[in-house]
């Protein structure tokens, strides 16, 4: 799949029908070998082509 060459990440598929799924990336990157992060990133298509996608950073820290 072209969007998972270009993240650099594998995949998941969540749910959807055959050319209309949502996908989920698990993208790696920041902070040193102690602290990884692990964003969630979540892609939709439709007719087979990518039409959204939304970032998930976890907790939502800025309204504590």
């Amino acid at each position: 799949m072209t969007a998972a060459n270009a993240l650099g990440e594998p995949l998941n598929y969540m749910g959807g029908s055959p050319g209309n799924e949502v996908f989920l990336a698990l993208l790696k990157y920041g902070g040193s070998n102690l602290f990884n992060r692990k964003d969630r990133l979540y892609l939709q298509f439709r007719r087979g082509r990518l039409v959204g996608w939304k970032a998930d950073w976890g907790r939502n820290w800025m309204w504590r």
